[in-house]
């Protein structure tokens, strides 16, 4: 028979045709037949285009033709259109989920759903039986992998914690086998990290080169394109006095040995700003927050990107209290606003953390 299974001549559609009750019109008849299919021995999954099938059906008349769709449109009594037939008895092993003309399974890959119906030697047909299988296509990636300075955290002038985060879709569970080098090292799998895992964290001390690998995988082996992807960092501060922050409005200075550049800038006037530019790829800032500290409204790029509460029961600083990782690296600016908050209006500025 070949990889495809012949289909009947027109002769026998119009037999099947010519007998039908009514006088032409094809209809499900109480005493037609009924039936059932597998697909893919009742695999979920499919790795290519074309799903075998097995089928049997019954009736008080010989089975005599089956009818295979990947569409379900129907036509005034409900029979199938945009059909292929087949003699029954024979085994189906590469329907092809792609067929030309009317059809429901555009995509490439994803759900894809199979409809049959049985015709008897009378013409009389079965109700259309249905059912769906995932094409698998390779994994797709929808969050590049990409580093976010951990937060909530409270950092040191030698350690700081990072995020590695990345996704990617595809038609099965996917498995990332998630690695981590450091300066240049090789890369190895961190402790604790399931190969199933779209992110750890690390900590690590400023000025450490850090690499994640990501590599998508499928339960058929498909990798996606390109099969690994790598995103580094290398997190540094800057203290709040630095030239790269520009402020505008009110702001005061107060030494400490507890802000992590030994000096901490501060403003309770409503609408006081500070705008901080980096060549980065991630970004976040140092602050206090306690009892008496406020609401902060951030910009990035000149876009509005929420705020931050900094209230908190208990006061502490050198606290990393939001993070944000740019899609592309180059120039980029934070802007913090104070809002004003009744009652707590300060906020503070200790120092910027950028990779």
């Amino acid at each position: 028979m070949g990889r495809r299974t012949r289909l009947l001549g027109a002769a026998a559609l119009l037999m099947m045709v010519a007998l039908t009750a009514g006088g032409g019109d094809v209809a499900v008849a109480a005493d037609g037949p009924t039936g059932s299919f597998t697909l893919d021995n009742g695999a979920t999954v499919t790795d290519d285009g074309f799903v075998s099938i097995q089928y049997q059906a019954s009736g008080p008349n010989p089975i005599a033709v089956v009818y295979t769709s990947d569409s379900s449109q129907r036509d005034a009594n409900g029979n199938l259109l945009c059909f292929s037939q087949w003699p029954y008895g024979q085994a189906i092993n590469t329907f092809s989920l792609f067929n030309a003309g009317c059809q429901d399974n555009n995509s490439e890959s994803g759900p894809k759903t199979v409809y049959i119906q049985f015709v008897d030697d009378q013409g009389l047909f079965s109700p259309v039986y249905q059912q769906t299988i995932v094409l698998a296509g390779p994994p797709t990636w929808t969050l590049n992998p990409q580093w976010q300075f951990t937060t909530p955290q409270t950092v040191t002038k030698t350690n700081v914690s990072l995020h590695a985060s990345w996704l990617a879709s595809g038609a099965t569970a996917l498995t990332y086998s998630p690695k981590l080098s450091i300066n240049s090292g090789p890369f190895t799998t961190p402790a604790g990290v399931a190969t199933t895992a779209t992110g750890f964290n690390t900590k690590t001390t400023f000025h450490t080169f850090l690499q994640a690998q990501a590599s998508p995988l499928d339960a058929f082996g498909n990798a996606s394109i390109p099969n690994s992807k790598i995103a580094g960092a290398e997190p540094i501060w800057i203290d709040q006095s630095d030239s790269h922050a520009i402020y505008k409005g009110t702001w005061k200075t107060q030494a400490g040995t507890g802000f992590l550049g030994g000096g901490d800038r501060f403003s309770a006037q409503k609408n006081a700003s500070v705008t901080f530019t980096c060549g980065c790829f991630t970004l976040s800032w140092v602050t206090s927050v306690g009892p008496k500290r406020g609401i902060v409204n951030v910009m990035i790029d000149g876009t509005p990107a929420g705020s931050v509460d900094l209230h908190a029961v208990t006061a502490g600083n050198r606290r990393v209290v939001w993070s944000h990782a740019f899609a592309a690296g180059g120039t980029h600016t934070l802007t913090l606003t104070v809002a004003g908050t009744t009652g707590r209006p300060r906020i503070d500025v200790d120092a910027f953390l950028q990779s």
